[in-house]
């Protein structure tokens, strides 16, 4: 059974969450040396939120209430994944993936510091001291309200770093040539996250000495009083002694709670990042099951019309300046240009990692608007084959699985097929294993040419009609770009692709070559009659010639 302390009515909802803390072998052990006294370290937390909290206790039936603590950290895991492309600056993706990892320490923190504040409050009660002084209780709420303030104070003082250097890192090639400026930029920071650093240094070195102190002044207090109580009778020695110790190890336990104060305050700071995060509503969901799935549609048919496009995070830059082009299914398009030009912006809008700010993304013949289609679906048309081919370490046919949907399977025949077009003939050469050769910790086995060989042949698994090809060769030595741009001609075959290419010769032979420059198609055509113009198109190829 178990004892639950509830605050009064309570102005907000109040949510009760009961954890179970004693599953484990060294917590069982503690609680079966100390249950013999009537006590134990480790019981069942339980956490109020709402206006108060306290604990509750379970003596012999632990789990019968039981929200494990993993539940919600799997929910705000699964929000993350579900977030949008968009949603998050690149410094933030990164501060999230640190917070999940120290979120779980939190918790756990806070979970240690309730039951040792439990415990200290429970040999107070066996030695006959009584509960521990309201004041201690108010001090503790007061220090963890100063959580909000420090997580606002640390995003103040941190966040231009990140914010700012991604800011021109990312989708950006404008850095060079402004380092100094840069470097300006952030000493100016620096100087002025120096103040709040050192008066967070300050509080927090303070708070630490202040909790620290709180044994020695109960202990001052408590030899006071005793020689008081001995000098005028009040009390014999036996006695006081015994009021001491209570009063002594009590104090140990509140100093003891109050250095877990800034644990506690953690564990507060990560829940509402955590809440955060899962009440986040994406821009672009990708697993959004709304949205139309055509039966019949020509996927490969796809039309920009007059499309304008700045990113969520530097709208005072166009990317895109009403660019518009048509592209017909099963047409090889390359894409060239100066750098800065939105080459690799119109890869991410056909993926729909974003949506133009004006203008529209058609496809099919019937023209139907990108943004009412069913996301998941329209990437399982396409497939993507970028300049760093991430594999994973397990074998070369896990890796080529991972194309597939969850629960999808295909023959053996069509892999061997998708192996021919991308040319894996050297995985039974040299001892390999054929399909089921290692690949390594991301791919560390393989040389450049054969993971991107790999990548290709896990594009063509789903047989997608549209295939996106970002700078697949660019990393490669001469050798290994023949071979891999053999394989890419082969994957090309029968598809709409998107090529973009700084090494004009790869895409030479693709039927419509778009020239992007400031945000815009300045030219459009094959090879030869975008030479015969004699603009920025052959501009590129006698540089490249040099």
């Amino acid at each position: 059974m178990g004892s639950l302390c509830c605050p009064a009515a309570a102005p907000s909802p109040v949510i009760v969450h009961i954890y179970d803390v004693t599953g484990t072998a060294p917590m069982k052990v503690v609680n079966g040396v100390l249950r013999p006294l009537g006590t134990g370290a480790f019981h069942a937390a339980v956490e109020v939120h709402g206006t108060e909290w306290s604990y509750g206790q379970t003596f012999g039936g632990h789990g019968i209430f039981e929200n494990p603590p993993g539940e919600c950290e799997q929910h705000s895991y699964r929000e993350s994944i579900h977030m949008g492309y968009t949603d998050l600056t690149p410094f933030q993706v990164q501060m999230l993936i640190a917070d999940m990892a120290k979120r779980w320490r939190g918790r756990q923190y806070d979970l240690l510091n309730k039951n040792c504040t439990h415990f200290a409050d429970e040999l107070c009660q066996l030695l006959g001291v009584g509960e521990l002084p309201s004041w201690v209780t108010n001090l503790a709420g007061a220090a963890s309200r100063v959580g909000p303030g420090l997580r606002e104070l640390r995003e103040r003082l941190f966040n231009p770093f990140g914010f700012n250097r991604e800011d021109r890192e990312k989708n950006s090639e404008e850095v060079l040539g402004v380092e100094k400026g840069l470097v300006g930029m952030y000493v100016g920071w620096v100087e002025k996250s120096l103040v709040g650093m050192w008066r967070r240094n300050i509080l927090a070195g303070l708070g630490f000495g202040v909790s620290n102190g709180i044994m020695f002044f109960i202990m001052a207090g408590g030899f006071y009083i005793a020689s008081i109580l001995i000098k005028e009778g009040v009390a014999d020695f036996q006695g006081v002694m015994m009021a001491f110790m209570g009063i002594f190890y009590a104090g140990m336990g509140a100093g003891q709670a109050a250095v877990m104060v800034g644990d506690a305050t953690k564990a507060k700071v990560a829940c509402h990042d955590m809440f955060q995060l899962m009440d986040r509503v994406s821009a672009i969901d990708g697993l959004e099951p709304t949205g139309e799935t055509p039966k019949q549609l020509e996927a490969g048919q796809i039309e920009f019309r007059d499309v304008k496009f700045f990113y969520p995070f530097r709208p005072e830059v166009q990317v895109l300046k009403g660019i518009s082009f048509s592209i017909s299914a099963g047409q090889s398009v390359g894409l060239v240009g100066p750098s800065g030009g939105g080459k690799s912006t119109v890869m991410s809008l056909i993926q729909r990692f974003y949506d133009p700010q004006e203008g529209q993304v058609f496809i099919g013949n019937d023209k139907i608007a990108l943004n009412t289609v069913n996301i998941r679906w329209w990437r399982r048309q396409i497939g993507f084959v970028g300049q760093e081919p991430i594999l994973f370490n397990t074998s070369v046919r896990a890796n080529i699985m991972y194309g597939l949907d969850d629960g999808e399977t295909v023959s053996d025949e069509y892999i061997s097929q998708c192996e021919k077009m991308s040319n894996l003939a050297f995985l039974y050469k040299n001892g390999n294993k054929g399909l089921e050769t290692e690949v390594g910790p991301r791919g560390s086995r393989l040389s450049g040419g054969q993971k991107q060989r790999v990548a290709i042949c896990r594009a063509l698994i789903r047989n997608p009609p549209v295939m996106l090809l970002d700078e697949a060769t660019s990393a490669l030595d001469t050798q290994s770009e023949a071979i891999v741009q053999k394989a890419l001609e082969a994957a090309r075959e029968g598809r709409t692709s998107f090529a973009i290419a700084h090494r004009l010769s790869t895409i030479q032979g693709c039927d419509v070559i778009l020239v992007n420059a400031d945000g815009r198609v300045v030219e459009k055509g094959n090879h030869d009659e975008l030479m015969a113009m004699k603009g920025v198109y052959y501009k590129l190829q006698m540089q490249a010639q040099k």
